[in-house]
């Protein structure tokens, strides 16, 4: 499959909708100042108060939530060279029906055919 990014932030740039974007929250912890003693200082915990380190969520991409939650439909219909065909179908406009136990069994039962069958009962 190879890498799918420059797909999916092509994607967020022509069908935004594809993603949920959070503008809420955080990822802040708190940490013990000046660790870790290596790398880049963005990545280090402050050595005065507030003692922690994260970053918090705003309108487009950031380093809390990125793109956002996908909204999977309609990424899946945006993406490039993918089509969608169903390989069942659904029909009919009655409730499903219900089919009675044989005497031997138990003949005050019900079996229901379908689980979803409850709102129609």
């Amino acid at each position: 499959m190879g890498n799918i990014n420059t797909t999916i932030y092509s994607i967020a740039g022509t069908t935004p909708t594809a993603f949920h974007d959070i503008t809420s929250g955080n990822n802040i912890v708190p940490c013990t100042s000046g660790t870790p003693t290596s790398g880049a200082a963005s990545v280090r915990c402050p050595t005065t108060a507030p003692l922690q380190i994260g970053y918090s969520a705003g309108a487009g991409y950031d380093l809390v939530t990125g793109l956002g939650s996908v909204n999977a439909n309609v990424l899946a219909t945006a993406w490039p060279g993918l089509v969608l065909t169903p390989d069942f179908s659904v029909g009919g406009t009655e409730p499903p029906s219900l089919v009675r136990d044989s005497p031997e069994h138990q003949p005050s039962r019900y079996l229901k055919r379908m689980a979803f069958l409850e709102p129609w009962l």
